[in-house]
């Protein structure tokens, strides 16, 4: 009888702590569901010969929680996202499935423009041009990394230039130089975004590149205001404002990440969202943009 008791107390307790364990994992951040990682190395070792099919599930589970992400942002729950982790998904799919462009193309889109890890995707799309050798969009891609967001042009003419000799393209290489020349590189960004978009198979990253391409849109428009400016007045508008009040613009685009479009003191336009939805890096930029104006 007491065994029976003791049986009864303990499945109680064990009941008693799945249930606390449950309601625990629902009350935390969507970034926890994404689980643990195992390491890639040991992972193709004893996979054996499934590395690709598990590298797909990883794939598949980092694209399932990004759609959820932009979802929480679209109902105002804009908790901040660990994506240290879902890089990790990403980074072990590669590593055991490096012909997988999904990857590479979910890797571009969403840590770049989202994340500043131009770098770090740049490692994965030189890692992916080692297997994927006939594939000129991995060092188209990492050209475009190297020059939007690294400024480093060696690097970025090394890798255009592969693309334009993997693709047949030989104006491929020049085209980007000269696209970036005239129109600067938001127009570059642009046209990129253009090209992806015509790429993309899935409804989320093309929801969140098409309000990229909004933002830049915005931006180029400001920009080309302030260059008329430039010209008229052989000087940089006050303030944004000013545009306005000389009838270069009609108004102030909105910022679809929520921001407000400002000038800097060296005349170049940016936004209080630093045109992303990353809460972190958008409550740093408000408040180093208070404290500018406060030092005013």
């Amino acid at each position: 009888m007491k065994r029976i008791v003791s049986v009864l107390v303990l499945l109680a307790l064990y009941l008693l702590l799945v249930v606390q364990m449950d309601a625990r994992m629902h009350a935390l951040q969507p970034v926890a569901k994404l689980g643990f990682v195992p390491n890639a190395t040991v992972t193709r070792y004893l996979v054996g010969d499934q590395k690709t099919a598990v590298a797909a599930l990883y794939s598949l589970r980092g694209v399932i929680y990004y759609g959820e992400m932009l979802q929480q942002w679209r109902t105002g729950n804009r908790q901040t996202p660990e994506m240290e982790n879902l890089f990790a998904f990403l980074h072990a799919s590669v590593l055991l499935d490096p012909y997988n462009m999904d990857n590479y193309y979910f890797a571009q889109a969403a840590f770049t423009w989202e994340v500043g890890w131009a770098e770090q995707v740049n490692a994965l799309l030189i890692h992916g041009m080692d297997y994927r050798t006939w594939d000129w969009l991995l060092p188209y891609y990492a050209g475009f990394n190297a020059g939007y967001f690294l400024q480093d042009y060696p690097a970025a003419s090394r890798y255009m230039q592969r693309a334009a000799e993997v693709s047949g393209n030989s104006l491929l290489a020049r085209l980007t130089t000269r696209y970036m020349q005239k129109y600067g590189k938001t127009g570059l960004a642009i046209a990129f975004l253009d090209d992806m978009l015509d790429r993309s198979r899935d409804k989320d990253l093309v929801e969140s590149l098409s309000v990229r391409r909004q933002a830049l849109v915005s931006l180029l428009q400001i920009e080309r205001a302030v260059e008329g400016y430039r010209e008229r007045y052989n000087a940089n508008p006050a303030d944004l404002q000013a545009l306005v009040a000389s009838g270069l613009i009609d108004e102030i685009p909105a910022d679809p990440y929520g921001g407000t479009f400002y000038m800097e003191d060296s005349g170049e336009v940016n936004s209080t969202s630093l045109l992303t939805f990353s809460r972190r890096i958008e409550e740093s930029k408000n408040d180093k943009h208070s404290d500018n104006h406060s030092a005013e």
